[in-house]
Parts: C-alpha cells; structure tokens; sequence
C-alpha cells in the first residue's frame, strides 16, 4: 500500500481549508496549493496535458474580460485565472501519489463533507434557534453571520447528495467498519438541511444520480443480477411511497409550499431558468462581446453566464474544455466491465457537477464548486491514464 508523502498531506490540507472556506478567505489555501503545485515535479515534468491546456486558455481569457468589470471585486481576476487548473493539476498529483482506489475515493468523501459543513452548521444551528418552519428559507452563514441565500447555501451538499447511489453500485464495499453509518449519516443530515433550504436542484441531483447509477449497473451486469436490482427497487419504491409523506403542507416539505405550483418559478419551467436560457441565446448574437448583468440577471447556466462575462470567446473556449472532460468521463465509462466503486463515485459526481452547471451561476455565485469540479476530473484524468497503462503492460506481458 502507498504511503501518503508529507508534501501530499499537505497538498490536502491547502485543498480541505479551500473547500471549507473559513471565514470566506479560502482562496489563500487556493494560492498556497497553487504555489504547491507549480513547484511540483509532475508539473516540472511538463506533464500539462490537453484538458489542463484547455481550461487554463478559457480561465486566463475569462479573467481578463472580467478584469474589465470586476463585479465581485479584483481578487477574482486571479482567483478565476489560476485556481481551476490548479485544483485539476492537484487532482492528478493526489490521484498518482496516493494510488490506492480505496483511499482516494474516502479522500473524495472527506472533500464533499468538508465542502457541506459550513452550510450544515449553519443550517443546524438556525433549526435549534428558530425551529425547522420558517417564512425564509436564506439562513445567516455561520463564518460572517449575514443571511446566505438558500440556493447559495444549498450548493455545499451537491457531492453528498450522490451517497445512495454509491451504494447501487458497490454497496457491499461499504459495510465494513461503520463506512455504511457514516455515509448514511451524512446523508440523512444533508437531505435535512436540503429541505429546510427549499433546494428542488439539491433533491433532482440525488434523484438522477440514483437513475445513472442503476443505468450504470445495469449496463455492466448480467440479466439476473438486473431482475434482482428490478425487484429491490420496486421494493424501495412502494415502502418510500407508503411511509414518505409527500405533502408540501407538512413541517418536512414547508419550504417549498410557495414554489410547486408556481407559474413563473415551477418544475416546468426549471424555476424560471428556461425564459433566461431563452434570453441568454439572443444576447449572444446581439453582444458577442458579452452583456451586463442588468439585462435580465444571471443567466443559471454556467455556459450562457461565462457568455454574459467573456463573450463568444469564452463561450467557444469552455465548449472547447467541456467537450475535453466529456471524452475522459466516457473513456471513464468504458474502463472496466465490472464497476468498481471509484469508477461510480468519479462517474456520480461529474454528473451531480454537469447537472449543477445546467441550472446555476457557477462562476460568480459557485466558484468554489466549479473547482473542485476541476479537482475530480483530475483525478478522474489520471485514473483513466494509470488504469490504461497498467492495462497496456499486461496485454504485453502476456504476448
């Protein structure tokens, strides 16, 4: 088994105080990772393939259009031009240095726990003030004590929300030693604070995380294997329905009372999102140069947004990035016919990201989400590259 090297523990450290992002000042922790990284010798090596060239060309042309109107102020201007590639490159590094599946994929855990925390104190401690009914669903951030939005807040618990679905795919991996509690544990208190935070996006993300699992699962076993996860699903399926409460009148769902039957903010129109999809293509064409805010707001969708603040070029850039992580999330998929568990957590979370990207202003209201979307497809990046050597070396061997 690997042992962790002390400059990797610390690579770690500089990454879990970003996600957590104590007192808002998590971009230092960025920047130290940064200064880590760009000593390292896998960067020394030149060793900055196709999607870490891709993405630092659309985060440095991204920043330079911002810099032109800095509207979160001009720390950004650095923030959005290093620290993506930065948490990919980390990603890789982590990836090749820890080694062992098993541990990278709790590390990953750890991440998405570290990343929920503050909203989860946050949250827990509001319920003990104020109860779990109240008229707001924005609740004062536990590092400055001013009222988060509730769609802010909710973005913290996008990577726990993929927990059921682990245990679709390997969840005889995770009955050992507790690892089964935990998880739950952790699950149980993100979908409680979900749904006192009102978040539709959250619960979705849990719900077709699931679906891609059981597609997933299906598609690498065999036709008895898929009749017993059939009936097991039934099974979950009319127990949920039997003693799971769907009224939106109760304490439970009291959040979402005023947005189910919402003309303008329902499911139908993706809460309002589709009018500004609608808006956001039709501006393309008017300013290529990108738009101001004040048009009609942000445009909840990381593509259109990037859009709004880079214009065309930045636009035609992240395209060009997004479609670099596509062919690595499929080389992902056909890396193995029987689904180990990193595979689904890695194959899980890009969905639970890209599914995220659809429906929210990630770059100027989810950055630290968007780069640990960087960090995972890092390592996804570099399993796939080990993976396919060791394969490569086998087949030769064998010759």
């Amino acid at each position: 088994m690997t042992k962790v090297k002390g400059k990797t523990k610390l690579l770690i450290s500089f990454l879990l105080l970003y996600a957590l992002d104590p007192m808002n000042y998590g971009f230092v922790f960025g920047y130290l990772a940064c200064l880590m990284v760009v000593s390292h010798p896998f960067v020394l090596k030149s060793q900055f393939d196709k999607v870490a060239s891709s993405l630092f060309l659309f985060s440095v042309v991204y920043a330079i259009f911002y810099a032109l109107n800095p509207g979160l102020g001009a720390q950004f201007i650095v923030i959005y031009a290093l620290i993506p590639t930065t948490l990919y490159i980390s990603g890789k590094i982590l990836a090749k240095e820890i080694g062992n599946e098993n541990k990278i994929f709790w590390l990953l855990i750890v991440v998405g726990f570290v990343f929920s925390l503050p909203g989860a104190l946050s949250i827990l401690m509001d319920i003990a003030t104020y109860g779990f009914v109240k008229v707001k669903r924005d609740v004062p951030n536990i590092w400055s004590g001013d009222l988060q939005s509730a769609t802010n807040m909710a973005a913290g618990f996008a990577l726990n929300m993929c927990i059921p679905a682990f245990l679709v795919i390997r969840g005889q991996q995770l009955r050992k030693k507790g690892r089964l509690i935990l998880l739950v544990t952790i699950y149980v208190i993100s979908i409680l604070c979900v749904l006192r935070l009102g978040s539709r996006t959250q619960i979705a993300l849990s719900l077709f995380t699931l679906l891609v699992a059981i597609f997933y699962k299906m598609g690498k076993q065999n036709a008895k294997k898929n009749i017993g996860l059939f009936a097991l699903i039934f099974i979950g399926f009319n127990l949920g329905v039997s003693y799971l409460s769907l009224d939106t009148d109760s304490e439970l769902l009291s959040a979402y009372a005023d947005r189910a039957d919402s003309k303008t903010n329902g499911a139908s129109t993706a809460g309002g999102r589709t009018n500004k999809w609608e808006k956001s293509i039709i501006q393309m064409f008017k300013e290529p140069l990108g738009w101001d805010l004040k048009e009609f707001g942000f445009s909840h969708n990381l593509w259109f947004d990037a859009t709004r603040v880079g214009g065309l070029l930045s636009f035609f850039l992240l395209i060009l990035f997004t479609l670099s992580t596509v062919k690595q999330i499929l080389k992902l998929y056909r890396l193995n016919q029987q689904p180990k568990l990193l595979d689904g957590q890695l194959l899980l979370y890009c969905t639970s990201f890209f599914l995220s990207f659809f429906v929210e202003p990630i770059l100027e209201g989810y950055f630290i989400l968007f780069s640990l979307f960087c960090l995972v497809l890092g390592v996804l990046s570099s399993y796939v590259e080990v993976s396919n050597t060791e394969k490569t070396a086998i087949a030769v061997e064998d010759v």
